[in-house]
């Protein structure tokens, strides 16, 4: 995850997952302002940008990667 403010890449973690897990990952934000979440599979690469109208953030960001499809839902924290 970067930071466009500054370009500072804030979160990287490689994390293999079975179908059906899930990894959770507590983040230290920079700040509020413009993050750009890039996820990638084996077959999928999609980026996500998340504006933070706060820091930390009241909600969560919800990765999730079917094969070639990747989602991005925001939810409540």
């Amino acid at each position: 995850m970067r930071y466009n403010r500054t370009g500072d890449e804030v979160f990287r973690e490689e994390t293999t997952l079975e179908p059906g897990e899930q990894a959770d990952h507590n983040i230290s934000f920079e700040g509020a302002g413009n993050y750009t979440v890039t996820a990638t599979t084996g077959d999928a690469s999609d980026e996500y940008v998340w504006y933070l109208e706060s820091s930390p953030p009241y909600h969560e960001l919800i990765v999730t990667a079917d094969g070639r499809e990747i989602r991005f839902v925001r939810s409540a924290a």
